[in-house]
């Protein structure tokens, strides 16, 4: 509406990642929509494109139809993908690019040479949008790209596998590296985020633990307290027993690939990123602090 990034607050450091409000503001000029529509359209448009990254991925590891058809399927399952599409902040658009972006890494390994110009193409614009969209997403996806890029060279030269594709470092490192140069030009975040791994590293809070937490809101309903029989009965609720059914999914999926290792040989790389992370993921009834 004020037709400048320096209207968004200084504080959130977001006039100088504008990359989510350059989109939504471009959508709502051209097609019209209210800021909420062009929001909501966006985000979900996004996060389809999202789904079809998931399905071009799979059909690079696999030659099986199938496979790929069942893992485009199970990527909507997913509690992020739900949520990252109708809730659609900063960090949501550049989870869906760096996505993109190292479909088109694997692109340029399986592909003929021939294509890395359409594929060049294809990535830079994502590439510079992403130095301008988030920055803390750098930071998130560092130990899953070191995974993806390390794991297939281990698999290949020192576990004796054959063919497992690794993704090409071109556009990852220009994603990081442009990412760091940016930060350094313009004097932006690099020495917070210094300090807070400093900190980290010393085994010092980064954040204060005084305040509690978030408040819960009711909503006009009287809060239970917490105790083993609330916890059994939450089991059972809507997000329990979606929980449980990504436990017994990630169960069926690691048989499943004990009983049939040599299929998911070429996509042993993702696959152990798949597996390790999947620790992260998966919600438990524990509650841990910190």
């Amino acid at each position: 509406s004020t037709g400048t990034w320096q209207s968004l607050p200084k504080s959130t450091l977001y006039q100088y990642f504008p990359g989510l409000q350059t989109l939504l503001g471009s959508v709502s000029f051209f097609a019209g929509f209210s800021s909420y529509d062009a929001l909501v359209v966006t985000g979900i448009i996004t996060y389809l494109i999202v789904l079809c990254s998931a399905y071009l991925l799979a059909r690079l590891f696999f030659s099986d139809r199938i496979l790929p058809l069942c893992i485009l399927f199970s990527t909507t399952a997913l509690g992020p993908i739900h949520r990252y599409s109708v809730y659609f902040y900063p960090q949501a658009v550049a989870v869906a690019l760096v996505l993109i972006v190292i479909l088109i890494a694997y692109r340029y390994s399986v592909l003929e040479k021939a294509s890395y110009g359409v594929h060049t193409v294809l990535a830079l614009p994502i590439i510079i949008a992403l130095w301008f969209t988030h920055h803390f997403t750098v930071v998130l996806f560092a130990p899953i790209l070191i995974g993806l890029i390390i794991f297939p060279v281990l698999a290949n030269h020192v576990f004796g596998f054959k063919g497992v594709v690794r993704p090409q470092l071109l556009p990852l490192s220009a994603w990081v590296g442009g990412s760091v140069v940016y930060w350094s030009l313009g004097n932006l975040f690099l020495g917070t985020l210094i300090y807070a791994l400093t900190r980290v590293a010393s085994f010092t809070q980064v954040t204060s633990d005084t305040s509690g937490g978030d408040p819960v809101k009711a909503l006009g309903r009287s809060l239970p307290e917490p105790s083993v029989t609330e916890a059994v009965i939450s089991l059972f609720s809507a997000s329990g027993l979606y929980n449980i059914l990504l436990v017994c999914m990630l169960s069926l999926g690691l048989v499943l690939l004990f009983r049939n290792a040599s299929l998911y040989q070429r996509a042993a790389g993702i696959v152990t990123i798949g597996v390790f992370g999947s620790v992260f993921m998966i919600r438990i009834p524990v509650d841990i602090h910190g």
